[in-house]
């Protein structure tokens, strides 16, 4: 007789339970609890530790210091659209920036401040899928949910965890949404708003996930509808809810369509149609082998600022990847009919499988060359593929058990020992972790920003209130960004070009009125040719800050270092 507590322990139907077992201990609060709070640990103690520095001042360069400007527009209320691409458009929307911006007022404007947030929303999001597997989840569902999500936070690493880095930031959301999707098709239809709300937070922070964002709102919200089509008027309000959660989060990105033609949203559609070089099959389906198998530790590293190809897949990884396949196909197949926990087996193998298509067909657009932050989507989809695969061994040896009655429950008694064993050594380790986890704010240009920020200040006049910089080659703006909040946190407003404000923001192209112009020049790059003085740039960046005039002929004020 199957247990109806959870799949593949069973008890024996003639004699009474004896006071201590196993299926007991799991079914207790304490193990309840404990497994709902595993992967939740080392968020909290990354929470708390971020939470002590928030305020501090910490220099940042290139994305990082963009998405801190971001921010500070956000907190005015002038951001529309998401953080800059490269592509010379923006990302959708502009959600995460005032998601930091609720941080920022209370710690102050700064690195801190979006890191808290990161940690923050990546905690909240980790939670609410713990909830639901505590909450609905048979007893080896709450064991492979809760081993799933603890290995995914020891795998990906808990530097890249508490990193704002938009690529990084999509990854639990999507995993959210896609598992949220699997409870919606089972019937619990008031996680639609949920789908929509996580979906729409991931596809406006990069346009990378709104493939699969819309792929799988779209598969929960049809969804709804057939499992629920004899009760439409259940169905009537969560989808309500969820339509209105997607129109007011999308409300800022279709102003700044509608208020400033041609609008950020036509520039993305327009890029897209325009013909791109595109990766090769064999190459696309080699740089989702290790995203969508969660199997290179840090992950995040794998898939992170490290500006290079995805780490080839090696034989072992590639039929990895081929088994997965094969038991979501077998998990989809397999009856529901006497498994507990049948219909979000099915369901969450069928959620893994559409978003494998998706990110596969997603992928063949991307645009070379193929960077591994361009698949961090399918992180995502590895971590919903790995609970799937695992409720479909476990329904599978569910099944062979009750074909072999003495081995096969002890047999799968001694593997949920195991499972929360490895749960509990792997929040020890990713906790431990998390107590020395550098951030972003301890990158190696750090030091390099505060030296190009006192060139700058020591180049332009005493008392100078706004400068006016530019950049050559255009690429230092990596560093000038943040030497310009360094110089913001000092009272010293800049402004740029206006091919620069793409990274700096709305409200910081010059106007003609600045203290100074200011280039700064890159070592071995020859300066402008209307130069007036030059300050030498410190180690360890080096280079130097030019004196021009701002507009031909125009006096040009002395320096206040060369007084």
């Amino acid at each position: 007789m199957v247990d109806r507590r959870g799949p593949g322990l069973t008890t024996d139907p003639v004699q009474a339970e004896p006071s201590f077992s196993v299926e007991r201990l799991l079914d207790s609060r304490a193990a309840r609890s404990a497994l709902f709070a595993a992967p939740l640990v080392p968020l909290l103690v990354a929470f708390v530790r971020k939470l002590v520095v928030a305020s501090h001042p910490i220099p940042v360069v290139g994305d990082q210091a963009a998405q801190v400007f971001n921010t500070g527009s956000a907190e005015s209320f002038q951001l529309l659209v998401g953080s800059y691409s490269r592509y010379g458009w923006h990302h959708p929307g502009p959600f995460m920036s005032y998601w930091y911006s609720l941080f920022a007022r209370v710690f102050g404007l700064g690195a801190g401040a979006t890191v808290l947030g990161t940690v923050t929303l990546n905690l909240i999001g980790i939670a609410v899928i713990s909830f639901g597997i505590a909450r609905f989840g048979t007893r080896s569902q709450r064991i492979i949910g809760s081993a799933a999500l603890t290995f995914f936070v020891f795998q990906f690493g808990m530097d890249r965890l508490v990193d704002p880095w938009n690529p990084f930031t999509i990854i639990v959301p999507l995993a959210v949404a896609a598992f949220a999707c699997a409870l919606v098709l089972t019937g619990r239809i008031r996680w639609l708003p949920v789908v929509a709300a996580a979906a729409s937070i991931a596809a406006q922070d990069h346009l990378g996930a709104v493939p699969l964002a819309a792929l799988w709102t779209l598969v929960a919200l049809v969804g709804a509808g057939v499992v629920c089509r004899r009760r439409l008027r259940e169905v009537a309000i969560p989808v309500g809810v969820a339509l209105g959660v997607i129109v007011v989060l999308w409300i800022p990105p279709l102003y700044q369509q509608v208020r400033y033609p041609p609008g950020n949203l036509h520039e993305i559609i327009h890029f897209s149609q325009q013909d791109h070089e595109k990766p090769k099959a064999p190459e696309t389906r080699d740089n989702l082998v290790v995203p969508l198998t969660l199997t290179h530790r840090p992950l995040g590293d794998a898939v992170g600022y490290s500006i290079k190809p995805l780490p080839v897949p090696a034989p072992w990884q590639v039929r990895l990847s081929q088994s997965y396949g094969i038991l979501l196909l077998v998990g989809v197949a397999l009856p529901t009919a006497g498994l507990a926990g049948g219909r979000w087996r099915r369901a969450m193998c069928l959620v893994a499988v559409i978003g494998v298509v998706g990110v596969y067909e997603s992928s063949m657009r991307a645009i070379p060359p193929l960077y591994g932050y361009l698949y961090t989507p399918a992180v995502a989809v590895g971590l919903v593929a790995l609970m799937g695969v695992a409720f479909s061994v476990v329904d599978l040896a569910v099944l062979l058990a009750r074909r072999r009655h003495t081995i096969g429950p002890l047999v799968l008694r001694s593997a949920a020992v195991a499972a929360i064993a490895v749960i509990a050594a792997l929040t020890v380790v990713s906790t431990a972790s998390a107590t020395s986890t550098r951030g972003y704010g301890d990158e190696v240009g750090s030091g390099a920003v505060v030296g190009l920020a006192d060139a700058i200040q020591a180049a332009a006049p005493c008392g100078a209130r706004s400068v006016f910089l530019q950049f050559v080659p255009d690429g230092y703006w990596v560093y000038g960004i943040g030497a310009a909040l360094v110089l913001q946190r000092r009272g010293v407003h800049v402004h740029v070009a206006v091919g620069d404000e793409l990274f700096f923001g709305p409200g910081h192209s010059a106007t003609g009125t600045e203290s100074a112009r200011l280039v700064a020049v890159a070592n071995g790059t020859r300066p402008p040719s209307d130069a007036v003085r030059v300050v030498p740039v410190g180690p360890p960046l080096g280079g130097s800050i030019v004196v021009a005039p701002i507009k031909p002929g125009a006096p040009v004020r002395a320096s206040c270092g060369m007084r």
